[in-house]
């Protein structure tokens, strides 16, 4: 497929394997689901700015809309980000 190694499809790559039909759709999201899953992206500094900014707005309480705050991160990774590298960092 125009030169490209066997191997794992990005998502964008993934979009054009299956029909938009509604006949694949849950099939693309699981894929998609798991080409997400397995990118683990860092934490920039930025990102430890604005945790760092929210959590104190919001005094470490409801990590759902914390992480409004920083796409791509969901409550959980937020709360296990500020818990476990920036609070402990103090």
């Amino acid at each position: 497929m125009g030169g490209r190694s066997s191997g794992s499809r990005s998502g964008s790559a993934m979009l054009h394997l299956y029909k938009t039909d509604g006949s694949n759709l849950q099939t693309l999201h699981d894929a998609l689901c798991h080409e997400k899953k397995k990118l683990k992206l860092s934490w920039t500094t930025s990102e430890d700015e604005i945790l760092r900014s929210k959590v104190a707005e919001f005094e470490g309480r409801n990590w759902p809309h914390i992480a409004e705050y920083l796409p791509g991160r969901n409550a959980g990774q937020c709360r296990q980000r500020w818990r476990y590298m920036i609070q402990q960092s103090k």
